[in-house]
């Protein structure tokens, strides 16, 4: 079985990042290849559609059959919804 990784916006844009990049692609290249599968939640599939374009093309070099997608459930929709109109301090 292989090992699957919940991975987040900030990983995906780490692949960008001096800091992060070696970490970062070295995964990506990892579910590239289908060592691993990509767990990726919806809300952080709709951030990365607004992300820079550079992270876009990061995520689309990943192979459909290497990822799987994880619908948010009731609560978690609702603490998004919730904490999108906090205002910021």
């Amino acid at each position: 079985m292989k090992q699957r990784i919940y991975t987040d916006t900030s990983v995906l844009g780490g692949c960008e990042d001096d800091e992060f990049a070696e970490h970062s692609v070295r995964l990506l290249g990892s579910f590239i290849r289908g060592e691993r599968i990509l767990v990726l939640s919806s809300l952080t599939v709709q951030e990365v559609s607004t992300a820079p374009v550079e992270v876009r093309r990061r995520l689309a070099t990943v192979p459909e059959e290497h990822v799987e997608l994880l619908q948010l459930g009731a609560d978690a929709r609702e603490s998004q919804r919730t904490t999108s109109k906090r205002p910021c301090s």
